[in-house]
């Protein structure tokens, strides 16, 4: 059995601050790209909302994610945008087993 992550990010900017959210957004793909057990890590902005972000993540095991989101450069993200600049939801869908 896998422990492979699947993981949806959407991130939402608020009104006004979409262009910073969206190099906000850039900036992490390109740093968590370069992270061990980041198999894929895929951003598709919304073509009718600029507001609107997904982020595709494949991750090779539960704790390669969880490092993940302890990363210095992901709390920056959180710090910079998303607490008066934007929101996000986070959906795992695939887990396979639990550490």
């Amino acid at each position: 059995m896998t422990d492979k992550r699947i993981i949806i990010a959407t991130i939402t900017a608020h009104s006004g601050h979409e262009g910073y959210v969206a190099e906000r957004i850039e900036r992490l793909a390109a740093l968590t790209r370069q992270e061990s057990g980041c198999l894929r890590y895929e951003v598709y902005r919304d073509p009718t909302n600029a507001a609107v972000t997904l982020i595709y993540e494949v991750w090779s095991s539960h704790a390669d994610w969880r490092h993940h989101v302890a990363t210095d450069h992901l709390q920056a993200f959180k710090k910079e945008v998303l607490t008066d600049r934007g929101s996000m939801q986070v959906e795992i869908l695939r887990h396979d087993s639990e550490p």
